[in-house]
């Protein structure tokens, strides 16, 4: 493997008496891996020792990790505390968006095909993440919940949302 690694997170734990690892400190963006992937282990990217992926459990507070070659308490007890990398091309990323690619889109309304304004900045929040979109005549917060964001399209910068009854009421004029 000689791609630069991505970070993915941190062992915290174990769960059960198999191997299966806790993982925290997980990166937006690492929802899915690709399946039977490579993954280092270590404290630092230069300094791993290599595992084959069986299974990743994204959860925003918790994920979990099972590698092939850790089958025990043991062993999965060894690897607590250190690191997670993977290559790049093992992240999953056609359904997810990262900061840099939703800031600057349009948004418009997905019934009227309206443009409302333009994504300015990303909240990573614990229920769910917002995006504040700015309007012509204010801020508005957009919590990412498939009710009001209905289509991402990141390579034409488009964001189509469904504005729910009360949305509105939360805009933030400009203040002068």
């Amino acid at each position: 493997m000689n791609e630069e690694l991505e970070y993915i997170g941190t062992i915290t734990g174990i769960k059960g008496y198999k191997g299966e690892l806790t993982v925290s400190d997980v990166p937006v963006g690492i929802e899915k891996l690709k399946d039977n992937c490579k993954v280092g282990i270590g404290y630092s990217s230069k300094f791993v020792k290599f595992y084959t992926l069986t299974k990743w459990k994204f959860n925003k507070k918790r994920s979990h990790l099972i590698l092939k070659e850790i089958d025990t308490e043991e062993k999965a007890k060894a690897l607590g505390e250190k690191g997670i990398f993977v290559e790049k091309d093992s992240i999953y990323s056609e359904e997810i968006a990262l900061i840099d690619e939703i800031i600057g889109c349009k948004v418009f309304d997905v019934h009227t095909g309206e443009e409302l304004g333009k994504i300015v900045d990303v909240w990573y929040l614990p229920g769910n993440d917002v995006w504040q979109m700015r309007m012509s005549d204010g801020l508005l917060a957009l919590p990412v919940i498939d009710d009001v964001i209905k289509e991402v399209d990141i390579e034409n910068e488009i964001i189509k949302v469904n504005i729910i009854n009360g949305l509105m009421s939360i805009k933030e004029p400009f203040k002068e």
